[in-house]
């Protein structure tokens, strides 16, 4: 499963490593901040986790004030070798939940190893960097197939700033399978990337008539954005070509083009 952005995110009720559990943490409820950071880690085995949660030990400070007013550890170790790595890393700020089912895990998006060493579990998750927003729903995500290649805390520091800044919406949601039908079929709802159903636009076409496309609106209208971007120029000439030949085709290009839109 691989979750949307503006999607409700999965349930995460586990136990604390120090006692307690996640629900007392309020995730995704907007408290002290107005995100939530979640990561999911491999475990005890793992080095590169050790290094990262650390950081994230050490740094809880800076994280706040990005935005971020809840950070969790999550993996899917037990509760005796929980207990030791928050020990053996040195975890004292930082809370770190254990237990996550294989099937949790899957909700998440998260990818699945089985151990090929001694010191790992049998089966555990790899990483996964996820950013809550105050309504619980998904903001931002970053998973991995193996331990290396994880963003920089630095840089989603800065991007969680940016966005809070610059009112910036998440991004990221697939457009329906209907615009790619565009021509074929009498009028099809594209839905704006991340974007709520209140921020969609709707194209009509006929496929049987001789007069150009219909397109309301022309561009799918944000509440984040006063100035709007203008179409680039592949798609300025797409929607030449769609009011020259009247063609379903060409419209349907036109309607590929603003998807890529920034």
């Amino acid at each position: 499963m691989t979750l949307t952005p503006m999607s409700k995110a999965p349930n995460l009720s586990l136990p604390l490593t120090t006692g307690g559990s996640t629900d007392e943490l309020a995730l995704g409820a907007g408290v002290d901040g107005r995100f939530t950071l979640v990561l999911f880690f491999r475990g005890l085995h793992c080095p590169v986790c050790r290094k990262q949660l650390s950081e994230l030990n050490r740094r809880l400070d800076a994280i706040r004030s990005a935005g971020v007013g809840r950070v969790v550890a999550v993996s899917m170790e037990t509760a005796e070798r929980s207990a030791e790595l928050v020990e053996s890393w040195h975890l004292d700020h930082l809370p770190v939940a254990y237990g996550l089912s294989e099937e949790s895990a899957r909700e998440w998006g998260l990818y699945i190893s089985t151990s090929i060493k001694d010191g790992e579990l049998p089966r555990f998750n790899e990483p996964g960097m996820f950013v809550l927003d105050a309504d619980g729903s998904l903001y931002w995500s970053s998973v991995a197939t193996m331990p290396f290649g994880r963003p920089a805390l630095d840089d989603v520091l800065d991007g969680l700033r940016f966005a809070q800044d610059s009112d910036y919406p998440a991004r990221g949601a697939r457009l329906t399978h209907q615009a790619l039908s565009l021509g074929r079929s009498g009028s099809s709802t594209v839905s704006a990337r991340g974007a709520p159903s209140h921020m969609r636009c709707t194209t009509t076409t006929s496929p049987n008539s001789s007069t150009k496309p219909s397109t309301t609106p022309s561009i799918c209208a944000s509440p984040y954005r006063t100035k709007p971007k203008g179409p680039p120029a592949a798609a300025r000439s797409h929607e030449a070509s769609a009011s020259r030949s009247g063609s379903g085709t060409a419209a349907a290009l036109l309607t590929r083009d603003r998807a890529q839109w920034p």
